[in-house]
């Protein structure tokens, strides 16, 4: 098109008032789209309404402009349409070139044009704008009143903000923890028990997978937006609020997002007096909410354990979660203690507290394997526990842990733990037990799968990934080990029994310059709680001076067996070092430490009374020791413990003198998963280095080691 011809075009679309046209569709769509805009957010309609609106009038203005050209071409206002007359001439006819030589077909294809162009009346663009309108009015109500699930969708809406939710998707929630809006720390604890509470809620509802306490613990006041929470946490949906106590009266707000939007799904705040059925109430209530606005179907059985009111009594409720808050840091053995005596303070407020006993088993069970508890006291709370909520989750929990704790019957412990993980699928303190429970029963690539299960639905649990380390490091994954531990230090960098057991499993891995590095990296060294690591990293270094001033630097350990095992460390240090004196009269201390407690598990007793012996001078009825230890141990049974204390109790027979019969045993578990077993310690360890080292079946041991950690690095 030449110049003439683009002016012509101009000119045309001037006098036939296309601009005009244009501007007034313009402004007349903005305003259309501020009222759709207001509509959807009053009647919380889903993100597609605007879109389909904006949409709607994209393609209506082609047809509008068209519509002008046609009209006031031909000056046919008048025809119906509501558009202004115009005393333009007709369309000019099929110019010459333009038909084809038939004059019957350039007829027909004028009458044609002439048909098409007939349809550009005001009439039908206000009738298609009428009918676009309908559609989306007509979408929008069905939307509200029939379910997000109108027209096809699979797609879930808001109750109060309008995101939609799609019904086929995995229910990912994370609780953020609640803000204590009383300002006071009175208030706190009961601010994190609702958190607790509403989390225990909403896990009791299979179709939600509900990210666990402690991986949300980290955002309380975070900076972070809702998305980027969301996207470390691996969720779609936020819950937050806060929690308001005054005398008498308890106000919670919560509100439900949608992480991908940042748009509300549902919001709620409950103001009532402060009884423990009103908050119990309120926690029952906002679970079924968020179920019914992430469109999270519940079962009979789902529906009844959410309307559970567990205690009537507030101080119960307290206690019980100051209980569970202890318990949670049971390897501190102080916490365990307080954790029983809390809990045993909650069931005398409230004796059908179910949840409360169930706890306690698990408490005095974690104490009865460290030798503090009796079994007496375990089975009255798990008598309790199984009168009040037969077959519950707590209850299948509780004897769980007295099977696995209690009574090392680990095949009932793993009967109990699957119960419960089928009450509670997304459940991560089901998940770990069950977890813990598999490498026992010699089932590593099981533990290993559900470690990883319980990692993904709490992907910021310190616990849980340290477990999963220690585990690979057991089975000699040292790459997979070593870098898992180093994920969990960068969660929590302060962590010193973190810290500790990732420098023990470098030396396992052979590493020791990795395990000088994270000592001396992160202040380890001047922290009593890691003397064994300390210990371990300065006998791989031949520093056995300064083995023996961190052993001498243990803290005193309330757990009589905890205190015992340091003592025999002693015992053994100063053996090494030569100081005779020191190491018999903390042998006589080991003696008498193992008169005054029981310790459930088989062969640790023998395997301390060895070093004990040992430190003494008494090698004849050290090796005796060691040899019953071997008979009492069943790596079947227990295919952790038991591995671990044959280990000792061998190395302690070539010890004593039998280095022939230590020697064999070794070879015969060295294919076994094991943490104190490896090519590592065989090189680093004194025990192996100078006390088998020269053996003529060494090298045989160390090729088999070699084998087996080449075949796990493989996997």
């Amino acid at each position: 098109m030449g110049m003439d011809g683009f002016r012509r075009l101009i000119g045309e679309l001037h006098r036939r008032s296309i601009w005009q046209v244009l501007a007034i569709y313009l402004a007349g769509s903005w305003i259309a789209l501020q009222v759709v805009e207001t509509l959807a957010e009053t009647l919380d309609l889903p993100e597609w309404a605007p879109g389909l609106a904006f949409t709607l009038l994209v393609v209506g203005l082609p047809i509008v402009l068209a519509t002008a050209f046609v009209q006031e071409g031909r000056g046919l206002g008048g025809d119906g349409g509501s558009g202004p007359g115009s005393k333009a001439p007709a369309d000019e006819p099929l110019s010459e070139g333009q038909a084809d030589s038939d004059p019957n077909l350039a007829l027909g294809s004028q009458e044609s044009l002439e048909a098409a162009l007939s349809l550009f009346t005001w009439r039908n663009a206000v009738a298609g704008g009428i009918a676009a309108f309908a559609l989306w009015g007509i979408l929008s109500a069905g939307w509200i009143f029939l379910g997000p699930g109108f027209g096809g969708e699979e797609t879930s809406g808001p109750a109060a903000g309008g995101t939609d939710v799609a019904a086929d998707a995995v229910q990912t929630i994370a609780v953020l923890p609640f803000a204590n809006m009383s300002g006071t720390d009175e208030a706190e604890p009961f601010t994190v028990g609702i958190h607790d509470d509403i989390l225990t809620q909403l896990s009791k509802i299979g179709a939600l997978q509900v990210t666990s306490r402690t991986s949300v613990l980290d955002y309380r006041d975070s900076p972070k937006s809702i998305g980027e929470i969301a996207a470390e946490l691996g969720v779609r949906s936020i819950l937050e609020g806060g929690v308001q106590t005054a005398p008498n009266r308890v106000r919670i707000n919560v509100q439900l997002i949608d992480a991908e939007s940042d748009r509300h799904l549902w919001a709620e705040t409950y103001d009532r007096e402060l009884t423990a059925e009103n908050v119990f109430e309120i926690q029952s209530e906002i679970a079924l909410s968020v179920a019914e606005a992430l469109r999270a179907e519940l079962a009979p059985e789902e529906q009844a354990a959410i309307a559970v009111v567990p205690t009537t009594d507030l101080e119960a409720l307290a206690l019980y979660h100051r209980g569970r808050e202890l318990f949670a840091d049971r390897t501190d053995p102080q916490s365990a203690a307080g954790a029983e005596i809390a809990l045993e303070a909650a069931v005398e407020a409230d004796p059908e507290f179910a949840a409360a006993w169930a706890e306690l088993t698990k408490a005095r069970s974690w104490l009865l394997s460290l030798g503090t508890a009796d079994e007496a006291g375990v089975q009255e709370a798990l008598r309790r526990t199984k009168e009040l909520a037969p077959g519950s989750f707590e209850a299948e929990m509780a004897e769980g842990y007295f099977h696995y704790y209690g009574r090392r019957e680990m095949e009932s412990a793993l009967e109990r733990f699957d119960a419960a993980a089928r009450l509670r699928p997304t459940d991560t303190d089901a998940i770990q037990a069950r977890a813990l429970i598999l490498r026992r029963l010699n089932r590593w690539d099981e533990s290993v799968s559900a470690f990883e299960q319980a990692a993904a639905l709490d992907p910021r649990n310190t616990d849980v990934l340290r477990n999963e380390a220690q585990t690979l490091a057991m089975m000699r994954r040292f790459d997979e080990s070593l870098a898992l531990f180093a994920q969990a230090l960068e969660l929590d960098p302060s962590n010193v029994f973190l810290l500790a057991d990732y420098a023990e499993y470098a030396i396992a891995a052979g590493d020791t310059a990795l395990a000088a590095t994270i000592v001396t990296e992160n202040g380890l060294a001047g922290r009593p709680e890691a003397w064994l690591a300390n210990q371990q990293l300065a006998w791989a270094r031949l520093d056995f001076d300064a083995a023996l001033a961190f052993v001498n630097g243990a803290p005193p350990s309330q757990v009589p067996f905890y205190g015992a095992f340091a003592m025999a460390r002693r015992a053994t240090a100063n053996r090494r070092v030569g100081n005779e004196v020191r190491s018999r009269a903390a042998g006589d201390s080991v003696l008498v430490l193992m008169e005054s407690f029981s310790v459930p598990s088989p062969g640790w007793r023998e395997g301390i009374v060895s070093m004990a012996l040992l430190a003494k001078g008494r090698n004849d009825e050290a090796q005796a020791v060691a040899r019953d230890c071997l008979e009492l141990v069943d790596p079947e049974n227990d295919a952790l413990d038991d591995v671990a204390v044959a280990t000792l109790c061998l190395v302690l027979l070539g010890e004593a003198g039998d280095r022939d019969a230590a020697i064999d045993g070794l070879i015969r578990i060295a294919d076994r998963p094991n943490r104190d077993l490896s090519s590592g310690w065989l090189a680093h360890g004194p025990a192996y280095r100078d006390v088998l080292g020269d053996h003529p079946r060494f090298p045989e041991l160390e090729a088999k080691l070699r084998d087996v950690e080449r075949a796990a690095q493989g996997n």
